[in-house]
C-alpha cells in the first residue's frame, strides 16, 4: 500500500509538473498585439533606407494619431523637434508607402486618395470624386456629383461602391 501510494504521489507531481510547464509556455506564447506605431515602427528598420531617414519617419510616425493620421503640421513638428522640414517630409514620404494604405495621411480625403493611388486607381472616377465631391459623397448625393462630373448615375453609383471598400481608419485595427 505504501508503495502505490509513492507510485500515485510521483504521478499526481509529474503531472502537476507536466501542467505547470504547459501553462508556462502559453503564457509565454501569448504575444501582445502591435499598436500602429511599433507595426510602422517595425517596417521602417526593415526599410533598407539610411538610419537618419529611418529616425526621422520614426519622430512622425510618433505624432500619428491612433487612426493613422498625421494631425499636426510638419512645420509645427519641425519646430517642436528640431529636425529640418525637408527631413521630415521625407519620412513622412516613406511612411506613407507603408502598411496600412492611407497611413499618415493629413485627413480623410488625403487617406482615400492615398489608397486609390495604392491601387492603382489615382486618375479614376474614384479619385475624382473623393478630391472633388467629398463632402457630396458623405451626404449621398449622388445626383449632384453625377450632374458635376456629367458622368452616368450608374457610373457614380458603381465608384462610390469601390469609394466604401476603402478603409477610413487605416490605424483603427491596431487599437
Amino acid at each position: 500500500d505504501v508503495r502505490d501510494l509513492a507510485i500515485m504521489e510521483r504521478r499526481n507531481k509529474g503531472t502537476d509538473h507536466d501542467a505547470a510547464e504547459r501553462r508556462e509556455h502559453f503564457y509565454n506564447s501569448i504575444v501582445a498585439p502591435l499598436s500602429l506605431q511599433e507595426h510602422l515602427a517595425e517596417q521602417i528598420r526593415g526599410s533598407g533606407v539610411d538610419e537618419q531617414r529611418q529616425t526621422d519617419a520614426i519622430v512622425v510616425v510618433g505624432n500619428l494619431t491612433d487612426h493613422g493620421f498625421l494631425d499636426s503640421p510638419l512645420e509645427e513638428l519641425s519646430l517642436g523637434v528640431g529636425i529640418p522640414l525637408k527631413r521630415l517630409e521625407k519620412g513622412l514620404t516613406l511612411i506613407q508607402t507603408l502598411d496600412p494604405p492611407g497611413v499618415g495621411a493629413a485627413d480623410l480625403r488625403e487617406c482615400l486618395l492615398m489608397q486609390l493611388w495604392r491601387l492603382g486607381l489615382a486618375g479614376s472616377l474614384e479619385a475624382k470624386i473623393v478630391d472633388e465631391h467629398l463632402d457630396a459623397l458623405a451626404r449621398n448625393h449622388f445626383p449632384q456629383i453625377s450632374k458635376s462630373l456629367h458622368v452616368h448615375l450608374d457610373q457614380i453609383t458603381e465608384a462610390v461602391e469601390h469609394i466604401r471598400a476603402l478603409d477610413p481608419s487605416p490605424g483603427s485595427r491596431f487599437l
